[in-house]
């Protein structure tokens, strides 16, 4: 992080707009799928399409297009079975077939052959944009 943008975060009143932004969910974009049928490379797929739509709708200001997806594998009591996180994936990621969608489809073929992908649960997933919180505090007054 630039020693600039340390001291901007180190400000008391811009602190607290970023801590309400996030809280009110400012940038989190939210997904989820029954698992049922489908085998891992098909929920990849879908969950690849999402993001591709979903980052489409995000905002970019001066650049800002950085993207973090949290995915979820629950049970059918919403245990969660399995997790993964992926930092750093740009829109650009989610149409190269060697970045996000491979990833994506390498940890769920793992979740499945572990049988953390069970049938009868469901798989979440949360998109967020730092564009768009990027968007709001630039929005918002001084």
């Amino acid at each position: 992080m630039s020693r600039e943008l340390g001291s901007l975060l180190k400000r008391p009143a811009l602190r607290r707009h970023v801590r309400s932004a996030l809280e009110s969910g400012t940038g989190v974009h939210r997904h989820d799928w029954r698992v049922g049928t489908r085998d891992a490379s098909q929920l990849a797929a879908d969950v690849v399409t999402w993001c591709r739509r979903t980052a489409g709708q995000t905002r970019r200001p001066y650049g800002i297009d950085s993207l973090t997806l949290a995915v979820a594998a629950l049970d059918s009591r919403d245990v969660t079975t399995a997790f993964e996180r992926f930092d750093e994936l740009a829109p650009a990621d989610l149409y190269d077939d060697e970045k996000a969608a491979r990833t994506i489809a390498s940890a769920l073929g793992k979740w499945n052959t572990d049988e953390l992908l069970p049938a009868d649960g469901r798989l979440a997933v949360a998109l967020f944009s730092w564009g768009d919180l990027a968007d709001e505090l630039l929005s918002a007054p001084a």
